[in-house]
């Protein structure tokens, strides 16, 4: 443990930088640690309200996983290649944190266990028919995803209220 971070007193005037981070989230932080390690001369002046990763990157549980469900809305928006390509990105993210954490000797507990969603009612059911589909349509699909019964399920996390689920391997291709 690191104990309590110390926070940096408040901004007061005017600062001049050659990069201006905002936000000490993971992609403030990730983006300014990597502008000093390609240019050590560069000035990045991080800015964040509150401490370094209090917000929504210290609360997300610890979950690292890439696009690969948004990819129906990532087509919708950007087009069938476009789509494809942030989702490919984003996991390209995941995999550049993992090699990062290993070269630099951080030990963040970086365990590539795979992503299951579930459904707990019938309502839920097929809820990720939508991405299979939209994922084999696009020849992305092999080894990406596994569509599990409940037994499946069970099998991987046992709890009466899972029905069934969709299982992301933890090293499905990139």
């Amino acid at each position: 443990s690191f104990g309590a971070a110390t926070p940096c007193p408040p901004l007061t005037g005017d600062v001049r930088a050659d990069v201006v981070v905002l936000g000490g989230g993971y992609t403030g932080m990730w983006t300014a640690w990597f502008l000093k390690e390609r240019d050590p001369s560069v000035d990045v002046v991080l800015l964040e309200q509150e401490t370094c990763g209090s917000g929504p990157s210290g609360r997300n549980g610890g979950f690292c996983y890439g696009f690969w469900e948004d990819l129906p809305n990532l087509v919708r928006r950007f087009g069938d290649a476009e789509g494809v390509r942030t989702a490919e990105v984003a996991q390209r993210s995941v995999d550049e944190i993992e090699a990062w954490c290993a070269s630099s000797d951080v030990d963040a507990w970086f365990t590539r266990g795979g992503h299951l969603t579930i459904a707990t009612s019938s309502a839920q059911d097929g809820a990720w028919r939508e991405l299979v589909d939209e994922a084999e349509r696009l020849g992305v699909a092999e080894g990406r995803f596994e569509v599990l019964g409940s037994e499946q399920v069970r099998q991987r996390c046992d709890s009466p209220a899972f029905r069934a689920g969709l299982f992301q391997p933890p090293n499905a291709p990139t």
